[in-house]
């Protein structure tokens, strides 16, 4: 069978259920940190640390795949007067931001498995796991978090943005493949902040503070 279509033109064409030279396939690659690959014995054909521009080549040539660039962007910044501070007492890493509105603190069981360093992100899976205290347990928590993640449309988040776009489309482009943007996180990211065990049960007993979170994620998205 003639490849008539381009990658780009069969994947878009899939995705709206219209008619394709054969039908597509795309994956994604997660190649994982170092402390996540320890005691693997398997290795991806490239390196943690190799250009994403010798991944897609690898994807598109080596594997004949219809793969897409994945477009990453973060519009999101602090109000002014937001600072934190990072601390580690025995094996607990806290991390701790000064808002407007107060203080919002997680903290973490810390040691070999944590892949993160002396950090603790938002939206990341190891937190479930880790978490001593989660980011948000209180309608106090969701005040300060909504003092942290604002749209921002200052040029020192717009700019990182616009020269992201424009790699990831450069790349694309050479290949003739489709972009990727991913925006919001839903649930997965309430877990990501409340912990797992602790959303389920604030579904029942707080859902209004749920809902709220979720109604804030939307906007943002």
């Amino acid at each position: 069978m003639s490849n008539a279509m381009t990658s780009r033109e069969r994947v878009l064409s899939a995705i709206r259920r219209e008619p394709v030279d054969y039908v597509p396939c795309t994956t994604a690659f997660n190649p994982l940190t170092p402390v996540q690959r320890r005691d693997y014995t398997w290795e991806f054909p490239w390196a943690p640390d190799t250009p994403r521009a010798e991944q897609i080549r690898y994807q598109v040539e080596e594997l004949g795949l219809d793969q897409v660039v994945p477009v990453g962007m973060d519009l999101c910044g602090p109000v002014p007067g937001v600072g934190f501070q990072v601390w580690l007492e025995d094996d607990i890493l806290h991390k701790t931001y000064h808002t407007p509105c107060g203080d919002l603190h997680a903290a973490i069981r810390y040691g070999d498995f944590w892949p993160h360093g002396r950090d603790i992100p938002f939206y990341s899976d190891f937190n479930i796991g880790h978490f001593v205290a989660p980011w948000i347990q209180t309608e106090a928590d969701l005040a300060c978090f909504k003092q942290i993640r604002q749209l921002c449309e200052t040029d020192a988040v717009l700019d990182p943005a616009r020269a992201g776009v424009a790699s990831a489309k450069a790349l694309a482009d050479l290949y003739g493949l489709a972009t990727l943007a991913s925006v919001g996180t839903g649930l997965t990211g309430a877990q990501q902040l409340f912990g797992v065990h602790e959303l389920c049960i604030m579904t029942i007993e707080e859902p209004d503070l749920v809902d709220a979170y979720l109604a804030y994620e939307h906007q943002i998205t």
